[in-house]
């Protein structure tokens, strides 16, 4: 089993140094997150009008937290990851994968909006289009991560990596978010 386009650029000193310049960035803001979405939670008993802006922000900031236990997981699973329950660790990435995308898209949503201001289109659209950079690398990191477990699974053990019940538990958790959701609108 060689080795994906992506997990070569993700190996690559270039990137990792990219990806320590984005954690750099990206922490802090996940971490503040955390903090303020519990006081946002309890916020919902008086402010319904506004619960599916904080059931937003709460699961970008839970899904992120998510993401970086798969990411620090994978870290520690590499060296040998017959030992370690590989469809909980692609979850979590996958899950961090997903929320990193979502906010990918705000950011280049907020980006597009900010050109079309009459104001100074920079100081709208540079922090933006820096966020949105920097989500983009967890991603492309998120994705190589599987990918190098997967072949580290191979090399070890000699079988392929089986991701179809991965897929298959994520399908079942977007629809039962999408549920969520639906009802929280109604």
């Amino acid at each position: 089993m060689g080795t994906h386009m992506i997990d070569r650029l993700t190996s690559t000193l270039t990137f990792r140094v990219l990806f320590f310049l984005s954690a750099v960035l990206v922490l802090p803001v996940l971490a503040l997150g955390l903090l303020f979405t519990s006081g946002f939670l309890l916020s919902l008993a008086w402010q319904r009008e506004t619960a599916l802006e904080v059931l937003a922000f709460a699961s970008l900031s839970l899904g992120g937290a998510v993401g970086t236990v798969g990411w620090i997981l994978s870290l520690i699973a590499s060296r040998n990851p017959e030992r370690y329950s590989l469809t909980a660790i692609f979850v979590c990435l996958t899950i961090g994968v997903v929320t990193a995308l979502a906010v990918t898209a705000y950011s280049i949503g907020q980006m597009l909006e900010g050109l079309r201001s009459p104001w100074d289109p920079m100081l709208m659209t540079a922090p933006f289009a820096v966020f949105g950079t920097a989500t983009t690398i967890w991603v492309l990191d998120g994705i190589g991560r599987m990918q190098v477990l997967a072949r580290r699974y191979w090399e070890c053990t000699g079988h392929a990596f089986d991701a179809m019940p991965v897929v298959f538990l994520m399908v079942s958790i977007g629809l039962a978010a999408g549920g969520v959701a639906a009802s929280v609108t109604l």
